[in-house]
């Protein structure tokens, strides 16, 4: 449609009025007929209306009587979907041991390494058993018999160096580890090609000439192990959506944060009370999980965090670091809205170094297996450490792009993940007023990123040193 005016193309006015509490209304022209009315782009919100400047007037939000702003009908401001993604657990059978906390117990034993699988299969039944049991026994009887499972848990024969904490918080905490870690074994279950086979294949192929080149490469980059995943399905779960913001961090003091339901458009009342409806959608796709070198992230803490500075850990003890990652990176505390508090946490410092690694590998493996990176996801498990990277479309799963990378092409991924990424276009600004991370390296599409581009630094891959502030940072991947 053209201009009868000036004869150019005219294109939809695409604005919408949005209120923090999640409401919206359509911009309705008021008075005079919408011919009338000539976008005035250089002043935000104006209009010619017969040769006068008019600015609409902003409306009241019918629910919570407060002045709507005007935005962007597709920005992302103007809608922000709440969405958790997460590995399907509903047919794993380890995941009924969460119900009580002895299996969650069983289960970051295993992890720890304090008992073996088969112990856990044998111990983990009587659990299962007693919780499918609980409507028809009496709970004082439950409860004796799951103390005397305890007792059978503490092996006589090994030293039990860890202990579940009881108090509320630490359940909370420990439950979000158990599955966290069951969705991690469930994607180490369904290895399709591991580490050795690429190694070959990389000499094979004449990018590498040694085990020791890639090896020495691996070390460097502080990968334990990195293997292709396929058939996994994952769920997306979407319980709402916000608008204006995307947590309550920002909000004004005279407006009102709501979490709306998809469905009904319910407020976060509904939520809290447990009954806001929820809408799952289910998709197998393929991947790769790349896992960190414990030991060399404890190194780098130890160098960077002061909490870690004067604290002893047995780095040459494999069940010690597992109970390390069991006992302090907190995955409780990662909301994907807000950034973690930098109060010298811990769990900040380990997840923006997963959470960096990830984006540096989306960014190389987009130019490398025919996807676009934004058809890529990401899931972080702190507690292990790993990365999970996967397609998010059924053409990538269908066709194995990121299979077949990983299968032909291992080294040059590597090295280009590594190098690739050590500059920025932005280049010494980045680094000095973005904290090393910026659309020009790190950033990608929220649809890419599990936590909207929040927490993320090159500074700790590559290390910083600014003498002026006497910030000084050990990267993870200096050499």
């Amino acid at each position: 449609m053209s201009c009868d005016k000036c004869k150019e193309r005219m294109k939809q006015y695409n604005r919408i009025w949005v209120c923090s509490c999640g409401n919206f209304m359509p911009i309705i022209i008021p008075e005079e007929r919408v011919e009338n009315y000539r976008y005035f782009p250089k002043d935000k919100d104006v209009f010619i209306v017969n040769g006068v400047k008019k600015r609409l007037k902003n409306p009241e939000c019918k629910d919570c009587k407060r002045k709507m702003e005007m935005k962007n009908g597709t920005g992302n401001d103007s809608f922000y979907p709440r969405i958790i993604k997460s590995i399907n657990l509903i047919n794993n059978e380890d995941a009924k041991c969460c119900k009580s906390k002895e299996g969650i117990e069983l289960i970051l034993k295993r992890k720890i390494g304090e008992i073996t699988n088969d112990e856990f299969l044998a111990k983990s039944k009587y659990i299962k058993d007693a919780n499918a049991k609980e409507i028809e026994e009496e709970e004082k009887n439950l409860t004796e018999g799951l103390e005397a499972l305890i007792k059978n848990i503490k092996s006589e024969k090994t030293e039990e160096i860890f202990t579940l904490q009881t108090d509320e918080e630490s359940l909370v905490k420990n439950e979000a580890i158990a599955y966290k870690l069951l969705e991690y074994e469930t994607l180490k279950k369904n290895k399709k090609d591991n580490l050795k086979d690429a190694i070959e294949n990389t000499i094979k192929y004449e990018q590498a000439k040694n085990y020791d080149e890639i090896e020495k490469l691996l070390r460097k980059m502080g990968i334990k192990d990195i293997s292709s995943v396929k058939d996994i399905e994952i769920i997306n779960t979407a319980y709402g959506y916000t608008r204006k913001y995307r947590s309550e961090e920002n909000v004004a003091s005279n407006e009102i944060f709501k979490i709306r339901s998809f469905i009904d458009s319910s407020l976060k009342e509904k939520y809290d009370n447990g009954t806001i409806d929820f809408l799952n959608t289910k998709s197998k796709t393929e991947g790769i999980l790349i896992e960190l070198d414990k030991e060399k992230i404890i190194k780098f803490l130890q160098k960077n965090n002061e909490i870690m500075r004067n604290m002893q850990i047995q780095t040459d003890n494999e069940k010690e670091l597992n109970k390390w990652f069991i006992e302090n990176p907190d995955p409780t505390i990662i909301n994907n809205y807000i950034k973690i508090k930098d109060n010298g946490d811990i769990t900040k410092d380990i997840y923006t170094l997963l959470h960096t690694i990830s984006h540096m590998f989306i960014n190389v493996f987009g130019e490398n297996c025919g996807l676009e990176k934004n058809s890529l996801g990401e899931m972080i498990f702190v507690n292990v450490p790993a990365i999970f990277i996967y397609s998010q479309t059924i053409q990538g799963h269908v066709l194995g792009a990121l299979t077949d990378m990983f299968k032909r092409n291992l080294f040059n991924v590597l090295k280009d993940t590594y190098e690739d990424n050590k500059t920025c276009i932005f280049d010494p600004i980045c680094m000095d007023m973005s904290n090393g991370s910026c659309v020009g390296c790190s950033y990608l599409d929220e649809v890419t990123c599990e936590r909207f581009n929040l927490d993320l630094s090159r500074k700790v891959l590559y290390g910083y040193q600014n003498n002026d502030t006497g910030e000084n940072i050990s990267g993870y991947w200096e050499e």
